[in-house]
């Protein structure tokens, strides 16, 4: 036992128990004994919905020693979550991070240092005042001054329970970001080539452009977002809608060549919703259409505008669109005036698609004169080529997907937190799966790298249930083990006791040769008294 080292990963007493069953369903030995050892801690006893009845091997030749070692006052604080806030990821750009800081002690803690590291290379820290009890979330920019997969932690300074002063995650900055563009017209796509190619952008896009019949012959795969402007020409709709599924971006409009009915018929293949008609007459600027409600909420107005109180954006005057609702399928981020959607955005599993209703050349408008265009098309690409981390939570402990969907890979190597490797085998045919991994015993970062290419970075976090320091009490123990069907005999024991003592007093019963060595020795005090008097009065009778 004293060679044991601290885990990170979590687990219920329940489980522990289990196994204690299963080996005791074999054990030959009339008598049977089951040792908990734990500080009983609230939470961490059972979950009430996979509780089992265990009365056939629990009966009352069982006995259960727990052994408390609850009782001391722990000085604890804990990071619960790291949360990225940013969803659009920019080399030498700042990152929003949400720390959740817990103090989990009976007293005040005062200026708590919370610290972030980019790499291992603290970028930034803020620090606060957390009262007994208390969760704080702090705010704390830093910057990433690289691209790829970034590996991120907030840290607080050493206190009693060390196993939860950090938190991981990760962060993915594109750079050089592949992405291919399908027209019917070659000049379709010049303005949205020119905003992609702007100075401050040079080099974060690797542009191919080619037309819309030709894409069935392209591995969509290999490209961070497709660009669609056009849907006369398309010849493989269902590419498209697989691509989405699997991950990938999509960014549509329509162009000089499309149709009402191509367009439809594009949409509902990919199972987007289709526009319901035209409105407006291409290059008749006299009866133009305006821009309505701008979300200016969503991540791709982020960091547009320099003034704060900017609340709308500059309309352009539309000429010509497809009248598109979203029907609660997706989320509109430019309305018109007649409720209908300028650009909206669909989530298709895994998969982001940016959808616009006008075509971006000066025949359908004027947008892409207005100031606004360079850095909406810019964020809107950034955006679809970003990957969404923010859900992904993995406990210590508990096994992980590696989303291998849409690659041909034969095999991975991960790269766990202490540097040590495993390697997985994966089905080269079976391009739409997930293999598990299970072994994330330890905190930290996991790269995922498919030949010399690391193509995700899972982070692994301690359970904060395991931050608590609330305990059971006897009578909790007492009611798990009645609903597990326990019919043996429960010691509770404490750690100051004698254990050796008290657990063969249980076995045995209390050591009762004390008491009759002093019995024997009155009894043979009593005899001699008795023998004394019984003397003097034999004396005295033969007087």
């Amino acid at each position: 036992i004293d060679a044991i080292e601290p885990s990170y990963q979590s687990g219920m007493l329940h489980n522990s128990m289990t196994k204690a069953v299963q080996i005791l369903s074999q054990s030959k030995n009339f008598n049977k004994e089951i040792y908990i050892l734990s500080d009983f801690q609230s939470g961490r006893l059972a979950d009430e919905k996979i509780l089992s009845d265990f009365s056939q091997v629990l009966d009352e030749r069982v006995r259960v020693y727990a052994i408390n070692y609850s009782g001391k006052e722990v000085y604890n604080l804990g990071i619960d979550e790291l949360k990225v806030n940013t969803q659009i990821f920019e080399k030498d750009k700042p990152v929003n991070f949400s720390a959740t800081v817990t103090n989990y002690s009976a007293r005040n803690a005062d200026n708590v240092i919370v610290s972030v590291f980019v790499n291992n290379e603290r970028s930034a820290q803020v620090s606060t005042n957390v009262g007994a009890g208390e969760s704080k979330v702090l705010i704390v920019e830093a910057a990433i001054k690289s691209a790829g997969f970034v590996s991120v932690f907030a840290e607080i300074e050493d206190d009693e329970i060390l196993q939860d002063n950090r938190r991981y995650s990760s962060v993915f900055v594109p750079d050089n970001i592949p992405i291919i563009i399908f027209t019917d017209e070659p000049s379709d796509s010049r303005f949205v080539e020119l905003a992609l190619t702007a100075l401050e952008n040079r080099n974060t896009f690797v542009i191919t452009k080619k037309n819309l019949s030709e894409l069935s012959s392209y591995d969509l795969k290999r490209y961070e977002a497709v660009v669609i402007i056009g849907s006369q020409n398309i010849n493989a709709v269902e590419r498209l809608k697989d691509y989405a599924v699997n991950g990938g971006s999509l960014f549509m409009a329509p162009g000089s060549k499309s149709s009402l009915t191509s367009y439809q018929q594009m949409l509902t293949g990919i199972g987007l919703p289709i526009p319901s008609s035209t409105v407006g007459k291409i290059g008749e600027a006299a009866n133009s259409f305006q821009f309505d409600i701008t979300d200016l909420n969503h991540p791709i107005f982020q960091n547009i505008f320099s003034a704060k109180e900017k609340t709308k954006i500059e309309s352009s005057e539309i000429y010509s669109y497809f009248k598109i609702n979203t029907q609660g399928k997706g989320r509109s981020i430019i309305s018109l005036q007649d409720g209908s959607s300028f650009l909206s955005e669909y989530r298709m599993r895994n998969g982001k698609i940016f959808l616009f209703s006008s075509s971006p050349i000066l025949s359908w408008s004027n947008f892409p004169l207005k100031s606004i265009f360079v850095p909406l098309i810019n964020k809107s690409v950034l955006y679809l080529a970003s990957k969404d981390k923010s859900e992904t939570d993995i406990i210590a402990g508990n096994e992980f997907d590696v989303d291998v969907r849409g690659r041909s890979i034969s095999h991975l190597k991960v790269v766990r937190p202490d540097n040590t490797e495993d390697f997985l085998s994966t089905n080269q045919n079976d391009a739409n799966t997930f293999v598990k991994y299970d072994k994330s015993n330890l905190t930290g970062n996991y790269k995922i790298i498919s030949g010399s290419k690391v193509i995700d970075e899972i982070s692994v976090n301690a359970d904060p249930l395991e931050s608590k320091t609330k305990y059971l009490a006897k009578a909790d123990v007492e009611q798990y083990l009645n609903k597990i069907n326990f019919k043996g005999r429960l010691f509770f024991l404490n750690k100051e006791e004698n254990i050796s003592d008290a657990i063969l007093k249980a076995r045995f019963g209390s050591e009762l040769w004390k008491y009759f060595l002093i019995i024997a020795l009155l009894l043979a005090f009593v005899e001699m008294l008795v023998a004394r008097n019984a003397k003097k009065d034999l004396v005295e009778v033969s007087k």
